[in-house]
C-alpha cells in the first residue's frame, strides 16, 4: 500500500499497520492509484510521479500545471482530474499523458472508471462518458443530478454515487446499449451546524451554517428550504417569530423573513424515475424566504417575538 499526502509525503506499508516513509516528491501530492503493475502519484503544479514498488519514484510530463486533485484506473487506463476543469489520461501505464476535452471548466475532484466508461465530478460539475463515447453533462439534463460541488465517486455493482458537500448524495444507474445514466437521489440529509430551532405554530425551523434552513412539520422528518442568493453565505445563528411571521438572523446583520400567507407554488417529486410536477395553493410559512437589508454589519444571535410583531413584511427579495 502507498500513502501520499502533504510536503511530497510518500509513505508505504505490507500491512496497513507499520508504515515506512520514502524520499519526499519534490510537490505535495493528492491522490494515488495502482494499475498495470504501477503505482501512479498526483499533486500540485501537475506533478505526476510513477513506481512499481513504492520506493522508486519516477517523474512524468503531466502536460499541465494545474493542481491535480485524483487518479484512478480501470480498463487498463490512468484518470487524474485537476483544477479548473483539467483532465488527462494515461493508457500506458502512467508513462505517457494526453489531456482531454470534457467540457469542465470548475475544478474537478474526482474520477472514477469502470471498464470503457468514466466518470468525473467537481465543484458545479458532473460528467459522464460512456463505452468510449463523447463526454456528457449531466448536469444539464433534464433528469440529471443536483447541482452541487461532489467530493467523491465510486462505482458500485449497479450504480455510480456521487456525494458531496453537506451530505448530498446521488444514484447514477447505468443505462443499456449505452444509454444516458438515470439519477435518483441518495441519503438527503444534510450535516451542517444548527445553532437555533423554534416553534411558533405546529412547524418547526432550525437554522445554520451554510445559510441552512430546515423545517419539519412533526420534529423528527426534516426539509431543507432554499434561500434568497443574497444570504447564501450566511451563518444563521438565531430564528424566531410568530404564527404570522418568522425571522433569521446571523452574521453581518443578515436577517430573512418569511410570512405566512397563502401562496401558489409548484412541487416536483421523482415517481420511480419519471418526475412529476403538481401546481398546490397553501401556505408557504417557513418556505419561502425574503432578505432584508441588513440593519447592521454585526453579527445578530437571537430572536425575539411578541403578539404585537408585525404580520405584514415588505419582502424585497424571495427564495
Amino acid at each position: 500500500m502507498v500513502a501520499v499526502g502533504d510536503n511530497g509525503a510518500i509513505f508505504t506499508s505490507t500491512n496497513g499497520i507499520y508504515w515506512k516513509r520514502q524520499i519526499n516528491a519534490s510537490q505535495w501530492l493528492r491522490g494515488v492509484a495502482f494499475g498495470a503493475g504501477l503505482f501512479v502519484a498526483v499533486g500540485e503544479n501537475g506533478k505526476i510521479i510513477q513506481s512499481a514498488n513504492g520506493t522508486n519514484w519516477i517523474s512524468r510530463a503531466s502536460g499541465t500545471t494545474e493542481h491535480l486533485n485524483r487518479v484512478t484506473f480501470a480498463g487498463g487506463r490512468f484518470t487524474a482530474v485537476a483544477e479548473n476543469g483539467v483532465c488527462v489520461s494515461s493508457s500506458n501505464g502512467g508513462t505517457n499523458w494526453t489531456g482531454e476535452i470534457i467540457g469542465s471548466t470548475n475544478d474537478l475532484f474526482n474520477a472514477t472508471s469502470f471498464l470503457t466508461s468514466r466518470a468525473v465530478i467537481g465543484d458545479n460539475e458532473v460528467r459522464s462518458q460512456e463505452q468510449g463515447g463523447p463526454w456528457i453533462n449531466e448536469l444539464a439534463r433534464t433528469n440529471g443530478p443536483t447541482p452541487w460541488t461532489y467530493y467523491a465517486n465510486i462505482k458500485l455493482p449497479d450504480f455510480v454515487l456521487i456525494a458531496g458537500r453537506t451530505g448530498l448524495s446521488e444514484e447514477g444507474h447505468t443505462g443499456t446499449n449505452g444509454a444516458p445514466l438515470v439519477w435518483l437521489p441518495g441519503d438527503i440529509s444534510v450535516r451542517n451546524w444548527l445553532w437555533d430551532v423554534t416553534c411558533p405554530t405546529n412547524l418547526y425551523v432550525a437554522v445554520g451554517d451554510h445559510a441552512t434552513v430546515m423545517t419539519s412539520g412533526n420534529g423528527a422528518d426534516w426539509k431543507l428550504e432554499v434561500v434568497p442568493d443574497a444570504v447564501t453565505n450566511s451563518i444563521f445563528l438565531g430564528v424566531g417569530g410568530t404564527p404570522d411571521l418568522l425571522i433569521a438572523v446571523g452574521e453581518k446583520g443578515s436577517l430573512i423573513v418569511s410570512p405566512n400567507v397563502v401562496s401558489n407554488y409548484t412541487a416536483t417529486n421523482l415517481v420511480g424515475t419519471e418526475l412529476v410536477v403538481t401546481n398546490l395553493t397553501d401556505s408557504a410559512f417557513g418556505v419561502l424566504w425574503y432578505a432584508q437589508k441588513p440593519p447592521t454589519t454585526n453579527d445578530l444571535e437571537g430572536v425575539g417575538a411578541s403578539s404585537s410583531l408585525s404580520s405584514s413584511p415588505a419582502p424585497t427579495e424571495p427564495s
